[in-house]
């Protein structure tokens, strides 16, 4: 049976451990710095599942983010944030309209792998 492979997008300078979790829970996992560096995976792999850890934005970030998001609609996606996120309204948007759920920080790779399947 193949591995089920999931993209973990992590913004520059947060851990990446989470994914390296998830990698023992059974997934293939790929790991992108940035957007530009997810593009390039979802070009390379047949990737069906996206995890976005903590993205941090301004109404732009967000907009870009939404954008990258809305380009990439056929992957199921899931949102991992923090509280400040969270606060932002262009990130509960973000959530309603392109995700296809969320979770709160500190992660629980176990919790959210039930989530991604």
């Amino acid at each position: 049976m193949d591995r089920k492979r999931l993209l973990c997008v992590v913004p520059k300078g947060m851990d990446t451990q989470p994914c390296a979790e998830f990698g023992a829970l059974g997934w293939q996992v790929h790991v992108a710095a940035d957007l530009k560096a997810a593009e390039r995976l979802l070009t390379e792999h047949r990737l069906r599942v996206g995890l976005l850890l903590s993205p941090e934005g301004d109404d732009g970030g967000w907009n870009m983010l939404d954008e990258f998001l809305h380009s990439h609609a056929a992957l199921e996606w899931v949102g991992v944030f923090d509280a400040r996120a969270l606060a932002s309204p262009a990130c509960r948007e973000l959530i309603v309209a392109r995700l296809f759920d969320h979770h709160t920080l500190p992660i629980s790779a176990a919790h959210v792998a039930m989530t991604l399947g």
